[in-house]
């Protein structure tokens, strides 16, 4: 009797390790699905932030034209102005040269 409760003891501590081994089987066939789960998600936020991260990049080209463009006419604006300042001034220098040649004619 005595032998056979030992023999239904270790009949149960066999099973008790089967299902703790089942248990750790399925418990990583469980954590390798969950790591897999997890590297797919950070590969999808990758690719989504490369996306973002390229729109940005060209936006902001975008942007560089556009300023260098808006630099160049404020350079030609400015070109512009120098030269209107410069026409200005010659032509109140004439004037000047005009009203005193009239005024010299004028006490001759």
């Amino acid at each position: 009797m005595r032998k056979l409760r030992i023999d239904d003891e270790t009949q149960k501590e066999k099973e008790n390790n089967k299902l703790i081994a089942e248990k750790g089987a399925s418990h990583k066939v469980v954590l390798k699905q969950k790591y897999a789960q997890i590297v797919d998600l950070i590969t999808k936020s990758n690719g989504r932030l490369h996306n973002k991260s390229e729109e940005a990049k060209k936006k902001l080209s975008e942007m560089y034209v556009i300023l260098q463009a808006a630099r160049k006419e404020n350079e030609d604006a400015k070109k512009v102005i120098q030269q209107f300042r410069q026409n200005l001034v010659s032509f109140e220098n004439q004037i000047q040269e005009n009203v005193k040649t009239q005024l010299s004619a004028k006490e001759k």
